[in-house]
């Protein structure tokens, strides 16, 4: 859960520049991608899967999807940090190091899966 809520701060402290106070619509923006990274890696999983178990579904996952998003930000949301937790973090000067390797963390969650789809 760390990861997740250090990587859900770097992406609100990227959105807020230039914003003095709180701002609720970043910080559910960035639950919402840290929502979309996830489903990312499940559909990733589910399509290395499926070939696996010999699954022969040809169905539209859509709805499974959205249902999906939505519980993943539910949880998101009630198990996180708050958003004064957040800029609590961020104003702490000693952060910026954490959070420029977030950065990374956040490249590299999207570069995998997608190197992983191509090969497969």
């Amino acid at each position: 859960m760390k990861t997740i809520n250090l990587l859900i701060t770097k992406l609100y402290y990227n959105g807020n520049y230039g914003i003095k106070s709180p701002s609720n619509i970043k910080f559910y923006t960035s639950q919402i991608s840290v929502s979309f990274i996830i489903l990312y890696w499940f559909v990733i999983l589910l399509k290395i899967l499926k070939p696996a178990f010999n699954i022969g579904l040809e169905t539209n996952f859509t709805w499974l999807y959205i249902l999906l998003v939505i519980v993943i930000f539910y949880s998101i949301n009630k198990n996180t940090w708050t958003i004064n937790q957040v800029e609590n973090f961020i104003n702490g000067k000693e952060n910026d190091v954490t959070l420029n390797k977030m950065m990374w963390v956040f490249w590299t969650m999207l570069i995998i899966p997608t190197i992983v789809l191509i090969l497969i």
